[in-house]
């Protein structure tokens, strides 16, 4: 079965262009924790499947910090674009996604994966690495957000790390965005 797994999905207008580029897909996985966001997510396609939770190392409940408009977010609240307000957020339900994928995608589909989580990609990457999980991915594509953050110097060597043990891995990595 062919698979995308959309974290950090938005309003779902990535989902058009990747099944084009990289699809046909079976199966759609659009996983979003903002609620003003997810709520945009429609498509015509019963492939699709909307998941309301952002994407972590844990299951439970984790605060998402919202900009000033509220259709922007992030789990971090040091991020320093986007106008997050650091006094706006709202609780939510993170996954664990390493054992997320564990569960809902097998090791003989072909899954094509875009994450673009506002900073949460570094811990959850390296999380996929640490259980071995990363090889249920085929394509990875990342919006890696380094200089967005203090210490933009020390995200962008995590980066760089992560970034050199996915060279190992039988899997094609992009940047995306």
């Amino acid at each position: 079965m062919k698979i995308l797994i959309d974290c950090g999905a938005s309003n779902g207008s990535a989902i058009e262009e990747l099944d084009i580029k990289h699809g046909p897909f079976d199966r759609i996985y659009a996983i979003e924790p903002n609620p003003e966001n997810a709520g945009h997510i429609t498509s015509d396609k019963s492939k699709l499947i909307k998941l309301e939770a952002a994407i972590s190392t844990a299951y439970g409940n984790i605060n998402l910090y919202l900009s000033e408009k509220y259709d922007g977010s992030t789990l971090y609240p040091n991020k320093l674009s986007g106008r997050i307000d650091k006094d706006n957020f709202i609780e939510v339900k993170a996954i664990d996604f390493s054992d997320w994928l564990t569960i809902n995608v097998s090791q003989d589909d072909h899954v094509v994966c875009k994450m673009d989580v506002e900073g949460a990609e570094f811990d959850v990457l390296e999380h996929l690495l640490k259980t071995r999980k990363m090889n249920l991915i085929d394509v990875l594509l990342v919006e890696w957000h380094p200089s967005r953050f203090p210490n933009p110097w020390k995200l962008r060597y995590r980066r760089f790390l992560i970034k050199m043990r996915l060279l190992f891995l039988p899997i094609i990595s992009e940047n995306w965005r």
